[in-house]
């Protein structure tokens, strides 16, 4: 989704909070658009690597639980 924001894709437009206005400079609303889908992208980008990064503490903590297991049931 964030690439999607990253390349401007007109599906996104409609979310976009620039889209409702009324614009009578073209030039205005394409500064606008393009501030928005900025941010957008960022905040796409941001919670991707969120993901990833819980992603990988489950993984690790997972990983960690088992050896746990396993040690306490050879015993």
């Amino acid at each position: 989704m964030a690439v999607c924001c990253w390349l401007r894709a007109v599906g996104f437009l409609e979310d976009l909070p620039v889209a409702h206005h009324d614009y009578t400079d073209v030039s205005k609303f394409q500064k606008d658009l393009e501030h928005s889908y900025s941010i957008a992208a960022r905040n796409c980008w941001v919670a991707a690597a969120l993901y990833v990064l819980t992603f990988l503490v489950s993984g690790y903590l997972y990983y960690k639980n088992t050896r746990a297991t396993l040690k306490i049931n050879q015993r």
